[in-house]
C-alpha cells in the first residue's frame, strides 16, 4: 500500500467503518488504543516474545523511551488483556517510521492490527507527518496481508 499518510488513514478509516466499532476495533470488541506508560513494558515485551524471532529487549525499549519527541508507542488494551498488542514508531521531521507492530497470537487475524495501524497513522498525521515507512519480511504473510 502506498500513498500519503492522509490517504492511508482515510483508507483504514473506511475499512474500520465497514467492519468495526467507533474505536476502530472489530465489531464485538471493546477496548482502547492508548499511549504507552511504564507499566505497559512487561506486556509489550510479552507480545514481542510471541511475535518476533529477534524481539527487542527491555534495554532497547529503555533506550527508545529516553527520546519521547521521536519515539512513540501505543498499546491496544482490551478487557481481558492489558496489552493485546502495540505499535512503535519514530517521528523524524515529516515522516514516521513504524518500527514494530504486533499482536498476541490469539488476537491476530481479527482486525485489531488494522485498528493499531489506523491509530498510528492518524497520530503521525496529527504530529505533522506526510509520509510513513514500514519494512516487512517477504515471508511475513500476515503482515503483508495487513499492510
Amino acid at each position: 500500500m502506498t500513498g500519503t499518510v492522509s490517504e492511508l488513514v482515510q483508507h483504514l478509516i473506511a475499512i474500520s467503518e465497514r467492519h468495526g466499532n467507533h474505536e476502530g476495533l472489530p465489531a464485538g470488541y471493546h477496548g482502547a488504543l492508548a499511549a504507552f506508560w511504564a507499566g505497559d513494558l512487561d506486556g509489550v515485551l510479552a507480545v514481542e516474545q510471541s511475535s518476533f524471532a529477534n524481539p527487542w529487549t527491555r534495554e532497547m525499549y529503555a533506550w527508545e523511551l529516553q527520546n519521547p519527541s521521536v519515539c512513540h508507542i501505543y498499546v491496544l488494551r482490551i478487557p481481558d488483556c492489558a496489552v493485546a498488542g502495540f505499535a512503535a514508531f519514530w517521528l523524524v521531521f515529516d515522516e514516521i517510521h513504524i518500527n514494530n507492530i504486533a499482536l498476541r497470537p490469539e488476537h491476530r487475524g481479527l482486525g485489531m492490527g488494522t485498528a493499531l495501524m489506523r491509530h498510528v497513522l492518524a497520530e503521525g498525521l496529527r504530529l505533522g507527518a506526510a509520509r510513513a515507512t514500514l519494512e516487512v519480511r517477504a515471508s511475513n504473510v500476515g503482515a503483508i496481508r495487513l499492510y
